[in-house]
């Protein structure tokens, strides 16, 4: 599962919560993204570490065509 929240805090902890409880209740690999910005604010527990949650990373900045 990728879970790619809007980069808004307020965003950011609900779909961290969700992507834990299906990591750790339901057994899913979870693939969490956020921009390089938001990527510092976000920790994981030592308990929550090794359930299956993979933190990635996308620029903060948009890309010019």
């Amino acid at each position: 599962i990728v879970i790619l929240p809007y980069p808004g805090q307020g965003h950011i902890n609900p779909l961290l919560q969700l992507s834990l409880a299906l990591a750790s209740t339901m057994g899913f690999r979870v693939t969490f993204v956020s921009t390089r910005k938001n990527h510092g604010a976000i920790v994981l527990s030592p308990e929550d570490r090794g359930i299956g949650i993979h933190l990635a990373t996308i620029p903060d900045e948009m890309l010019p065509e």
